[in-house]
């Protein structure tokens, strides 16, 4: 039988800020929440939010998993639209 083991390959570090709940749309509910700081550092890119204090896109479906997108830079000035669920 096959075996797997689980290996870091990136750290993410976000600060949140408040969250404004939008309602119920027609996927999910939907907020937007504030984000003073995110970081993302791996062995080969370093990441920061485009912004500071900028808007991350929050969905929550029925069973309570995130739908997340944020707009990323790399320390080498790459601009990466982010997302993220689960």
């Amino acid at each position: 039988m096959a075996t797997g083991e689980l290996q870091e390959i990136v750290l993410i570090e976000a600060h949140l800020g408040d969250f404004v709940g939008l309602g119920g749309g027609p996927k999910a509910v939907r907020m937007i929440a504030g984000l003073p700081e995110v970081n993302l550092k791996s062995d080969c890119v370093n990441l920061t939010l485009v912004a500071n204090d900028c808007a991350d896109c929050l969905t929550m479906s029925e069973d309570g998993a995130p739908d997340v997108r944020m707009t990323l830079k790399t320390d080498y000035g790459a601009i990466i639209c982010a997302e993220y669920a689960g």
